[in-house]
């Protein structure tokens, strides 16, 4: 019954907010004890000021009430306005109610942590400079002009008065307190619920995710052991051909596996399985490319110079083939009649791009072999693939430039 006749006075949770309910409150409870304090003033005697203070309370009470609870309006301007008038009306009760002896002083702190409570922070501001402006100007007036302040007549009025306010100020306080509380509670289990609620989706997800990434891993891990099955049957095939040519055209093709392998053995032994660790990659194709040829590994230098060393598979496939094609046609061609070779690989960021040069000092290309060979037509296709452009110079050996 208590609790109907609580959401009755307030309003529901769904429709007001915590302020508007208080505010509900306010005006609700205002507006019955300004009635009771009417009608006990008015059985007391006591002045018109103070019955007419009253009633215009009374009004102001109902229409503000219907229009917060009623019609649903809730705007920080009715908050200002019944700050205003609260004052007013009580500064004018003030002096027809035994001034500080009396319980306006009461009334109005009261009021303030009230209003406090209700408005937010950019008003918060103007409601301590009204409540403060008042008292000032009311012990101002009781102490330059103590003719103004009408003292209670008897014991009677005083008791009746204070009696009317503490009333007032344990029903009022106790039902915000109250308010107060339900809110914070159902706040506190609704956060508690939310919070179970994400651990377990949390748990959920996370145990989703590690069994998608042991997928994934096992799939680079079959696709690296497809692709060295390849690479096995096609150096199989290549010691049954009598023709050298066709041997060395099948060994270039095992090194293009080979290359593609490392990759996807590169992503299930690391934690990334979606890009691998250029460096690391680089280093070891070069390693595998020299072996191949027969070349000592130390005549290969490797260096990475980027903010990030994880690149993604889709980059680091291409780059790895365009990195085996150049430097194993170093080893086959470039080499021949250098008495000391060297073969520099470098990445490195510049001015936002990504620059891949391959270069080395041995006899150089002619531009007809960088067109017409397969393995240069096949890094053409890449670069293209990238979205990269290629510039070949001949300085001292050749130096091959790709801008992804």
């Amino acid at each position: 019954m208590l609790k109907k006749l609580y959401y009755t006075i307030s309003g529901n949770t769904i429709a007001f907010s915590f302020e508007h309910r208080i505010f509900n409150i306010t005006c609700f409870i205002g507006t019955f004890f300004t009635t009771l304090g009417f009608a006990l003033n008015f059985s007391l005697g006591l002045g018109w000021m103070v019955i007419l203070t009253s009633l215009t309370g009374i009004a102001y009470g109902i229409t503000q009430y219907y229009l917060s609870r009623i019609q649903g309006k809730f705007k920080a301007v009715y908050i200002d306005a019944y700050v205003l008038l609260t004052n007013l009306l009580l500064g004018a009760t003030f002096f027809y109610n035994s001034g500080s002896e009396g319980t306006v002083f009461y009334t109005l702190l009261v009021n303030y942590c009230t209003f406090m409570l209700i408005g937010k922070q950019s008003q918060q501001l103007r409601i301590s400079i009204v409540f403060i402006t008042t008292i000032i100007v009311l012990l101002f007036v009781e102490v330059n002009f103590p003719t103004l302040i009408l003292q209670y007549e008897n014991n009677a009025q005083r008791i009746s008065d204070h009696a009317t306010l503490l009333v007032y100020a344990l029903l009022f306080i106790g039902l915000i307190i109250r308010l107060f509380r339900k809110d914070y509670d159902n706040e506190k289990a609704t956060i508690e619920y939310q919070k179970e609620e994400i651990t377990k989706l949390y748990e959920k997800t996370a145990e989703k995710n590690q069994f998608i990434e042991s997928l994934v891993a096992e799939l680079h891990h079959r696709t690296k052991n497809n692709l060295q099955v390849v690479s096995s049957l096609l150096a199989l095939q290549s010691k049954r051909l009598a023709d050298e040519n066709a041997q060395i055209a099948l060994e270039e093709s095992r090194n293009r596996v080979d290359a593609m392998a490392l990759i996807h053995q590169k992503l299930y032994l690391n934690n990334e399985l979606a890009s691998v660790n250029i460096q690391e990659y680089l280093d070891n194709l070069s390693v595998s490319l020299a072996q191949s040829f027969g070349f000592d590994t130390n005549i290969v230098n490797t260096s990475v110079s980027l903010p990030d060393k994880s690149m993604d598979i889709d980059r680091a496939v291409p780059i790895g083939l365009i990195v085996n094609e150049l430097v194993s046609n170093a080893f086959k061609h470039a080499f021949t009649t250098t008495p000391k070779p060297q073969l520099r690989i470098r990445l490195y960021e510049q001015q936002g791009k990504i620059n891949l040069l391959v270069s080395d000092n041995g006899s150089g290309i002619t531009p007809q072999n960088t067109k017409q060979a397969f393995g240069m037509k096949l890094v053409h296709i890449l670069v293209e693939q990238l979205e990269a452009t290629i510039h070949i110079s001949y300085n001292n050996g050749t130096n091959i430039l790709i801008t992804l």
